[in-house]
Order: C-alpha cells, then structure tokens, then sequence
C-alpha cells in the first residue's frame, strides 16, 4: 500500500533549530507574514530519544534554500492577532 504522504515539507534555516527546519505552512496575521516550523531534537538526559519541535516565528528569521521548492507551502490568514 503507498504512503498516505505525498511530499516532504521544503527546509529552510531557522536560528531556533540550530540550523535546519520543515517549512510548514506562511501564516498571515496583523503583525506581520510568519514561518511555522519544525525540526528535530534529540533529549539531553536521553540521548537516544527524539522529540519534534514546533515554532513559529517571523518569516524573515528563516533562510529559504536553493533546490527546495516552496510553491506547494500552505498559506494561513489569522485575523485574530
């Protein structure tokens, strides 16, 4: 049977994963265009754990990268910030 998932978010870099992260989606709010992301990080005191993290941060913090494509990138309008 074939995966249910069609494509793999494009990366960027983002200063709050410490490098590189998913692109998930552009939201639009009154302050301004902002980037969620995520990225994965393995637990200090387990180190053979892995945790996701998810952030969202102000688009111009995240660095888009040759080869990827961002078409596909969901766009999000939150009217309520």
């Amino acid at each position: 049977m074939p995966s249910p998932l069609t494509r793999v978010p494009p990366l960027v870099r983002a200063r709050e994963a410490g490098g590189y992260a998913y692109l998930l989606a552009w939201v639009e709010t009154r302050a301004g265009l902002r980037a969620r992301i995520t990225w994965v990080e393995q637990y200090r005191e387990e180190p053979y754990q892995w945790r996701w993290e998810v952030a969202e941060v102000p688009a111009t913090r995240v660095t888009q990268m040759a080869g990827q494509s961002y078409q596909g990138v969901p766009r999000e309008r939150r009217v309520s910030d």
